[in-house]
């Protein structure tokens, strides 16, 4: 694993295949090398851009790349020693060649600045979505593919590697013989259009040049293209484009002067692997993957060679620091990430008419619909610009052909079709590393949680590019960088995962395939967990799910299609804002004055571990079986509004939510909805000069009605609890009156999408439904109400009625009622096996021993402990005592505790969610929850086992580091430097 603290005999930048090809050969030689690489695959060329071209026997790697694919089915020979490679195979070899060969590789970071001393390199900074890291090693290889480090370091280039770009698309379903297509020559103002046979019968690879090597503008000739082909070509009739290329391979390469591997002029211990001249523009001469790895192989010798020369670096004052200046850039609105909420956000910004720009890290807008390869939709509301959107796509979609849901690739290219038209200015391949802010006044309608806390007004953004740093400024800034990274960087106040082990949702990597029937599929299963704000383990979840789609012989009807470049991220951050929306709001379907949207689900949260998630939580889908249950509510606008950061609106899933109501809010018609209103508000408040907190609230629900994003719905959702909601303070949103005594809110809610409430039923009647089939939403309105409620409930947990008085014991240990303890002791003594309706249900002798935590039963330790001793207990329910012995703090529980702890036959396995066909089950290690939850139970029994600490303090895994030292900061006397 990548370890930033780590001085490297080689640092390798660029994880092409030239620079894959130099890093294996140095580690090959015994040499600790680091291979850094700002995309999320390695060997671009061929795993990104599709070159598949490989050259027999040209140098060592390339017979070693032959030889894994030929072994794995991903490589078919042609004639006069040549052959083809297939690419998701590819990045797969590519990715254990790594691991095998021991090199620590770094993706998502990409190099911004770099220290001389002298005439050596004496560290590069690297730029990251968790920020600025220096790289230390002795000698360093620029095998990036614009020069970077070459230029960084003072070097000129001949040729800037501006010029032509080629674009490649796979296309199945190609009728006869496909190794047959002719080539086309010019056609739809895309130049030299020509066919390749790829691997894999009835599979095409389309080639055409473009005058700029622009992915945008590739993808905007991309559909009068295909409309030419289908009409000429007979045989792509009934063809399915199954994919594109995420970046455009060059037709012209940056060079530096002097030639062959020439010595960098200033920095001795920089090299660049040659010969990177210019490349005549024409297909034929693009390079293939055979002369990027024989280019990298080569010039480890030389590295190799020129290492005992150059002195050990030592740590020293001259380390790089960041230049964010110049390049400057100004805007009205930034949008900082392009994915599902934020390329809505930048078209309804700039069609607001504000100048709008568009940073998004990757090569395509959409996210997770588009480069995550989740193309289809799960619960959500319609409405607004993304029914225009929908609707431009169904119009597009026949020209790519069949998919399951909507095409990703049409999806793509009218969300870049609708971005040109609306004047946003997409910036790709760029990741936000930092913030500018200044103090200012608070202008919030409350005063911060800490009096003494100053108010952030966000001023501009740092930037890393292929060109380095770069400063964007702007009126009014929208994060949607999915994870709040923005929001952090400004100062935000934020939670991450779960309250107990601050455990984010599951994420995942999908894939395509092809059904029997020539559609495009998704392949989807959990593959762990990661830290999305840490990009060392973004790389490791990225690798780690790679390794689950491996095969050792792949064919037609096992192989993919593509592996998406974009992870499936669900949770990290949720940032505090000026209202936090609640479980509680989603299910009572509460509506709010400062609406701007509308959503619905259901409880989709992928783990089964309810005994680490919130009480609410584990009533909810443990005891009241209601996991698939749908429910909505209204988004009020506070939620976009950071607390203590002015000029900022959140537009992704990472907005003012608690860890339970996410599990409802975070799919992709929502997203796109809270994006489109995000934007709406930034072009306002930027072109009145306010901040986004000062904007009026009613002329953005103004723009949204007239869009169609509020208004009147289709009902999609019921609301489970029907007694009247506390209102929500107004919090200073500007509400104002449209005509007499209504108020636009009003007038939102008259036409809600939500249907009419249900009258509530007295207490009475409620009582006498537990036990029965209305036993959900009778205990779910009893525990809300509470006191109210509370003379019933103690009644009917001393009634003749078991069911009842189990019912009515839940009910009072959500109330925190010690009168609950008789009935929840009985159902754990008695081990009650009875699962209630529904999926992800527990026998109720589990969520009986998390509610005996909750209200402290000291009473329940002796039976609490034996469960710490039972062999046929499972993870869960261990875990589940262990954290209730915590919460009831009774030393006698230490003895079992630490037994435990020691027990050799421990359960320690968890088997993650699959959610598509296809998908093979993660088997995911999880004896680190039990270590640390046992070990946080000792040391609040006065108890503390820093060796269960120790065990877990060095984990590959972000997540499982972080909640070590969560337990060792609350272990009294524990050294936690």
């Amino acid at each position: 694993m990548f370890d930033p603290n780590t001085c490297y005999d080689v640092a390798v930048f660029g994880g092409g295949l030239c620079g894959f090809a130099a890093a294996r050969e140095l580690a090959r030689k015994g040499l600790c090398v680091a291979l850094i690489e700002r995309r999320p695959a390695l060997g671009w060329e061929t795993t990104w851009a599709f070159s598949t071209l490989l050259q027999e026997g040209s140098s060592d790697t390339s017979r070693w790349l032959q030889a894994k694919l030929t072994a794995a089915g991903g490589y078919r020979h042609l004639e006069r020693h040549y052959g083809l490679l297939d690419p998701p195979i590819a990045e797969l070899v590519l990715e254990r060649g790594a691991r095998e060969a021991g090199i620590e590789v770094l993706l998502y970071a990409q190099a911004v600045a770099l220290a001389l001393r002298g005439d050596l390199v004496a560290g590069v900074l690297v730029g990251t979505k968790s920020g600025e890291t220096a790289v230390g090693a002795r000698v360093y290889v620029d095998a990036t593919d614009n020069a970077l480090l070459w230029v960084l370091a003072g070097g000129e280039l001949e040729a800037s590697g501006e010029g032509p770009g080629e674009c490649r698309v796979l296309l199945n379903g190609v009728a006869g013989n496909a190794d047959d297509l002719k080539p086309v020559g010019d056609l739809a103002g895309c130049r030299i259009v020509q066919f390749w046979p790829t691997v894999w019968p009835g599979e095409a690879l389309l080639t055409f040049a473009i005058e700029r090597c622009d992915i945008r503008a590739a993808r905007l000739a991309l559909p009068g293209l295909l409309r030419a082909l289908r009409r000429r070509v007979p045989a792509l009739a009934g063809a399915l484009a199954t994919s594109v290329a995420c970046e455009l391979l060059p037709l012209c390469l940056p060079a530096p002067p002097g030639g062959r591997r020439a010595a960098h002029p200033i920095a001795r211990n920089l090299f660049r692997p040659g010969p990177w001249g210019l490349v005549e523009h024409q297909p034929s001469c693009i390079r293939t993957p055979s002369m990027y790895v024989l280019e990298g192989e080569e010039s480890a010798d030389e590295v190799a060679n020129a290492l005992p020369a150059v002195p050990a670096p030592y740590p020293g004052d001259d380390l790089p620091h960041s230049r964010v200046a110049p390049p400057t850039h100004q805007a009205d609105v930034v949008v900082c990430g392009g994915g599902t909420g934020g390329a809505l956000a930048a078209i309804a910004s700039a069609r607001q008419g504000a100048k709008t720009v568009l940073i998004e890290q990757g090569t395509c807008l959409g996210g997770i619909g588009t480069g995550g390869g989740i193309h289809s939709y799960y619960h959500g509301v319609t409405g607004g610009l993304q029914d225009e959107l929908d609707k431009r796509v169904t119009e597009l979609a026949p020209l790519f052909g069949r998919a399951d849901g909507f095409h990703p690739e049409a999806k793509k290219v009218v969300l870049e079709q609708m971005a040109a038209e609306a004047g946003v200015e997409v910036v790709y391949n760029t990741t936000i590393t930092g913030a500018q802010t200044e103090c200012v006044p608070s202008r919030l309608p409350a005063k911060p949680r800490d009096t003494a806390e100053l108010v952030r007004r966000l001023r501009a953004v740092v930037a890393a590019g292929p060109e380095g740093n770069a400063l964007y400024r702007a009126k009014a800034f929208v994060d949607a960088t999915g994870d709040g990274d923005l929001a952090a960087m400004a100062g935000a106040h934020f939670t991450f995962g779960r309250a107990t082990d601050g455990l984010p949702h599951a994420y995942s990597l999908a894939a395509g395939r092809l059904s029997d029937d020539g559609k495009l599929l998704i392949t989807n299963f959990d593959a762990g967990y990661c830290d999305p704000t840490d990009a060392v383990d973004m790389t490791r979840a990225r690798r780690h799910a790679l390794g689950h789609y491996w095969r050792d012989k792949f064919d037609a009807k096992t192989r993919l299609l593509y592996i998406a470049p974009i992870l499936g991220l669900r949770n990290s951050r949720q940032v505090a804002g000026d209202y936090c929306l609640t479980l509680a709001d989603e299910i009572a379907g509460r509506q709010f004055p400062d609406a701007i949207a509308y959503a619905y689900s259901h409880f989709d949260n992928h783990g089964f571990d309810y005994e680490n998630e919130s009480d609410e939580a584990m009533l909810w889908v443990w005891l009241l079986g209601n996991w698939g249950r749908r429910y909505g509510c209204e988004i009020p606008y506070r939620c976009l509004l950071p607390i203590g950061v002015e000029g900022l609106l959140m537009a992704c899933r990472a907005l003012s939510m608690t860890h339970d109501a996410h599990n409802q809010l975070r799919m992709q018609r929502d997203l796109q909805r809270i994006g489109e209103a995000a934007g709406v508000a930034a072009a306002l408040a930027a072109r009145r000069g306010l901040t986004p907190r000062e904007a009026p609230v009613p002329e953005i629900q103004k723009a949204l009605l007239a869009s169609g994003a509020l208004g009147p719905r289709e009902p999609q959702a019921g609301r489970l609890c029907h007694r009247p909601s506390p209102e929500p303070k107004e919090g200073g949103t500007g509400i104002l009156p449209v005509g007499g005594d209504l108020t636009l809110a009003d007038a939102l809610h008259e036409s809600s999408w939500m249907p009419p409430q249900v009258p509530a039923l007295p207490f009475a009647e409620r009582i006498a439904q537990l036990g029965t089939e209305k036993t959900s939403e009778a205990c779910w309105d009893l525990i809300r109400c509470g006191e109210e409620a509370l003379p019933l409930l103690l009644e009917a947990a001393k009634g003749e009625k078991p069911a009842s008085r189990f019912w009515a014991s839940v009910a009072l240990a959500m109330l925190k009622r010690p009168e609950a303890a008789p009935e929840l002791r009985a159902a754990l003594a008695e081990r009650r096996a009875d699962v209630p309706d529904g999926r992800k249900s527990a026998p109720l002798w589990k969520p009986a021993v998390v509610l005996l935590g909750r209200i402290a039963d000291r009473g329940a330790v002796p039976e609490l402990c034996k469960v710490l001793e039972d062999r046929q207990a499972d993870l869960d329910a261990l875990i589940a005592a262990v954290r209730a012995l915590a919460r009831i703090g009774d030393p006698a529980a230490v003895p079992a505790l630490d037994a435990l702890v020691e027990r050799p036959d421990l359960p320690a396995e968890r088997i993650l969610q699959v959610s598509t066909p296809g998908g093979r089950p993660v088997r995911e290690d999880a004896r680190w929850q039990l270590d640390l939850a046992a070990a946080e139970a000792l040391a609040r029994l006065g108890s503390p086992r820093p060796d269960l600490i120790a065990r877990h303090a060095d984990d590959e895994r972000a997540y499982v580091r972080r909640y070590a030292r969560q337990v060792a900061a609350a272990t009294p006397g524990l050294d936690r430097t």
